[in-house]
């Protein structure tokens, strides 16, 4: 009697009637197993923000895309570059090569020039001490030894001996001519007589 009281008892107001949930049925209720966690079952994907920060450090996001044809382009660009480069720096080294060249074909010449002009001035000075000596009437041992910068100090020299070997100072024979009557010269009476009034009679 008291179940059926109970089961009497009226409800509050708004509460819809049922009847209670067995055992078996709140069993079957708290392990129906969540549609995600089903083998097989698709994920559902993570928003952006938690896709960020679930991502592993070190991991790109994307794939980094590269323009073939603009690296294509700036080696071209780098290759042509080169060449003019090149051809420049070997034209400069042509230019380098032909001032060497004259450079080295001045330096020649003016040696060569500096050289025949010594020539010129050891001819010159023999002729000059030539003229002298023929001047004094002096023999040709004593003209090869004729000194002096310019014809007035070969003369002074050419004076000097004359006047030691006790000869005329000017030939009396015309330029370049002989005196039939003047004797054959002796070289050896010569340096004798050289030497006694030098005072190397002695040595």
């Amino acid at each position: 009697m008291a179940d059926e009281t109970e089961s009497l008892t009226p409800q509050e107001p708004g509460e819809a009637p049922g009847p209670e949930a067995g055992p078996d049925e709140a069993e079957s209720e708290q392990e129906t197993p969540k549609p995600s966690d089903m083998p097989g079952a698709k994920q559902p994907e993570p928003s952006a923000g938690e896709a960020l920060t679930d991502t592993p450090k070190g991991q790109d996001d994307a794939t980094p895309t590269v323009d073939v044809e603009a690296v294509r382009r700036e080696a071209e660009d780098y290759k042509a570059r080169y060449e003019a480069l090149r051809a420049e720096f070997e034209e400069l080294e042509k230019k380098q090569a032909e001032l060497t060249d004259q450079a080295d074909s001045a330096e020649k010449v003016k040696a060569e020039l500096e050289a025949a002009n010594g020539r010129v001035q050891a001819v010159e000075k023999q002729l000059l001490r030539q003229t002298v000596g023929a001047r004094y009437r002096l023999p040709a041992e004593l003209v090869a030894r004729l000194s002096g910068d310019d014809e007035g100090a070969i003369e002074e020299d050419a004076k000097k001996l004359a006047t030691l070997l006790g000869a005329p100072r000017k030939s009396s024979v015309g330029k370049g001519g002989l005196d039939p009557t003047e004797r054959a010269f002796d070289a050896k009476a010569f340096v004798q007589q050289y030497r006694k009034r030098a005072g190397l009679s002695g040595i």
